[in-house]
């Protein structure tokens, strides 16, 4: 297995060079805005989380599809369509779940939680693959589920924070893991990264059409003026889950992951400066100590996942 993983992460680092870094931190940047820019439709435009999840299905769907219908890369593999098809289910539980814990806490505590992504991952390995790890990757664990624990603890409460928010988030960074650890298994699979691409996102589409058939009378919008800036926000989040997932297939995914976890203080410095400025937009309040506190936290996982690579 590290043979496999070996000679792999030296394929994507030839064959590839440094796009997968650029698609990481351009995906870390456009997430971060995302995640707040979600947090504000959800609390000023949407009723549920219901219909965000179901137009984000139909942009990431065409948007992962699209590159290889237009170059002719799609091809037919057995292997790469079970997995491409498992790949955009996870996808769609996770969003689901994603969308629930930013509707029910604060973004600057749900998305650091997020961050227990590559926790899970490095778990998996150890449990299912027999992977042993040196020792600094386990003080990276414990920094980062440090880091987490600090964000879901709220001082001015004294108690944890929103507990739905919490599971959601928790359950949401559980299938997010599962769907990076596939996704870059395709790259076993399949030499063209954008047929993996491909079935991953008609997967998305497909099976996006029966929840919206399901969800179809809970799908509302407060003002019906407002759609096109809620399907703006669908549309980016459909271009970061492209962009991530087109990074995780051609990048080693340990360095993705711990690059890409940037994103958490780019989402803390965006919403902590409208948290001060204009706490109605996130119905957020700035507090100094949660400041600090939150700070803290950021530092503490960024130092976790630096510790994984």
């Amino acid at each position: 297995m590290a043979i496999i993983k070996q000679t792999t992460n030296k394929f994507h680092m030839t064959a590839f060079g440094s796009t997968w870094i650029f698609l990481t931190l351009l995906a870390a940047m456009l997430e971060s805005v995302g995640n707040v820019y979600d947090r504000y439709i959800i609390k000023n435009e949407l009723k549920n989380t219901d219909t965000l999840l179901v137009l984000w299905g139909f942009f990431a769907g065409i948007m992962f599809s699209s590159p290889a219908l237009l170059t002719g890369s799609v091809s037919v593999n057995t292997l790469v369509v079970s997995i491409g098809l498992v790949s955009a289910l996870l996808y769609l539980a996770a969003m689901h779940y994603y969308y629930r814990a930013i509707s029910s806490g604060e973004v600057s505590r749900v998305v650091p939680i997020l961050s227990i992504n590559p926790v899970i991952v490095l778990i998996l390995a150890t449990l299912f693959l027999g992977e042993v790890h040196e020792p600094v990757k386990y003080i990276g664990i414990a920094l980062i589920m440090l880091g987490v624990i600090i964000h879901a603890y709220d001082n001015q409460k004294h108690a944890l924070i929103n507990k739905k928010a919490l599971i959601w988030a928790v359950v949401a960074a559980s299938f997010f893991a599962f769907k990076n650890v596939l996704a870059n298994y395709l790259t076993l699979a399949a030499s063209d990264p954008l047929n993996a691409l491909f079935w991953i996102g008609l997967g998305i589409f497909v099976f996006n059409l029966p929840v919206t058939v399901k969800l179809w009378k809970k799908l509302r919008i407060k003002n019906a003026h407002e759609f096109p800036a809620v399907a703006m926000a669908a549309a980016l989040a459909g271009s970061v889950t492209l962009i991530y997932t087109a990074a995780v297939v051609i990048g080693p995914v340990a360095l993705v992951t711990f690059l890409h976890r940037i994103q958490i203080l780019f989402v803390f410095i965006i919403s902590m400066t409208l948290d001060f400025f204009r706490p109605k937009l996130l119905h957020e309040r700035f507090i100094k100590a949660a400041f600090w506190q939150k700070l803290l936290g950021v530092i503490i996982v960024l130092a976790g996942s630096y510790l994984l690579i």
